[in-house]
């Protein structure tokens, strides 16, 4: 007995396109929480929404610079975005940086990511905080050329330098919105 599979394939195929089509809706975000009243921050004018303030990262070692955010209440944390004039310089594009959050008191690693330019986003799972760390790397500044004498008479020029932080001008916190999927009517 010869079976028609066109009307299963058919089926099949609606089936495959109307769940491709959910899974690439694009995904909503929330409000920036990093604006939200009681929010804390290295620098206030990280935080204030406007592009044109700006603060300066903490400098914790001669290679990093930190900014640390606390927010007055535990939010799902899924993207964060990191706006700097100075870490869009070429020589800091592809450095490596670090996002922490706060767990039972410890910092654990989130995500690793790399400097993209003015903008820098980070998306991950989401996970319910109250407290963020970004790890950013330091600028250098020139400080003064020395002399060294060796034991045996030779004489070696050495720079010095100064760990400077980078300035920041605005970083923004987003969660995940749950999207309300609405099943296509097949006719």
């Amino acid at each position: 007995m010869k079976q028609n599979w066109k009307p299963t394939l058919l089926c099949a195929g609606l089936l495959v396109l109307s769940a491709c089509q959910q899974l690439l809706q694009p995904q909503s975000w929330s409000q920036n929480y990093a604006r939200l009243e009681g929010t804390a921050a290295t620098s206030a004018a990280m935080i204030d929404g406007d592009h044109e303030t700006s603060g300066l990262a903490k400098v914790v070692n001669r290679g990093a610079s930190e900014i640390t955010i606390i927010l007055p209440a535990k939010k799902r944390i899924s993207k964060v975005a990191i706006i700097s004039k100075q870490l869009s310089d070429p020589k800091f594009k592809g450095k490596r940086c670090n996002l922490y959050t706060m767990k039972q008191g410890d910092w654990n690693l989130v995500a690793p990511f790399s400097i993209q330019g003015f903008r820098t986003e980070v998306r991950f799972p989401a996970v319910e905080i109250d407290q963020i760390r970004i790890q950013v790397p330091s600028r250098l500044s020139f400080r003064e050329m020395g002399r060294i004498v060796n034991r045996y008479g030779d004489i070696h020029n050495q720079k010095y330098y100064d760990p400077t932080a980078p300035t920041i001008e605005e970083v923004e916190l987003y969660g995940p919105i749950e999207t309300v999927f609405v099943e296509p009517m097949v006719e």
